[in-house]
């Protein structure tokens, strides 16, 4: 099985994944799965109140888990403007998403991401992926597949070989309601 067909199936079953992005490796799984969710908030010590970041190889992708009707011309021109790309844009959540994804809160950081291998294994899932960077909380993140492996390799069901396309810092995140950056 080819290794980005192996990460898609992993998710698929409820499992955790970490593969690389843009600029570091990232733990994801289905944003539908509660139970996978909670994974990756325990793996990563994150506090359930920061919520966590979808990435998506397409808008399409994307569409279920936000409120399409709610998004404001700003945020359209933003995604326009950034996408594909390490721009993660904060928008309305879809009130079915889970609170452990949007950290209890109404919105929902989302991006479509030029990385090529996530916007395959999106492809073969159909969906977003969860997206928080490899690391412990208060870390470093994790920028190669060996450094990762030898971190988290004990703690995910796969982590996917690759590298990143070598981007210093992690995603800027911009409120799409106010196009405010809030974090560069």
């Amino acid at each position: 099985m080819h290794q980005l067909e192996k990460a898609a199936s992993v998710v698929r079953e409820g499992g955790v994944i970490a593969y690389a992005t843009e600029s570091v490796f990232g733990l994801g799984c289905n944003p539908s799965d509660e139970s996978a969710v909670r994974r990756v908030i325990e793996i990563k010590r994150r506090p359930v109140s920061k919520g966590l970041i979808m990435i998506a190889g397409s808008r399409e992708e994307l569409s279920p888990f936000i409120d399409e009707k709610s998004l404001s011309p700003l945020c359209l021109s933003l995604m326009e403007k950034h996408w594909p790309g390490p721009f993660s844009i904060v928008v309305p959540a879809a009130p079915s998403l889970s609170k452990l994804v949007t950290g209890n809160r109404d919105t929902v950081a989302v991006r479509v991401t030029e990385h090529e291998g996530v916007r395959k294994i999106c492809a073969l899932l159909g969906y977003p992926l969860i997206s928080t960077s490899a690391n412990f909380s208060g870390e470093e993140p994790l920028r190669t597949w060996e450094d990762t492996v030898r971190v988290l390799g004990d703690l995910v069901d796969y982590v996917v070989p690759g590298e990143t396309m070598g981007l210093k810092s992690p995603s800027t995140v911009i409120d799409g309601m106010t196009g405010k950056i809030l974090r560069n």
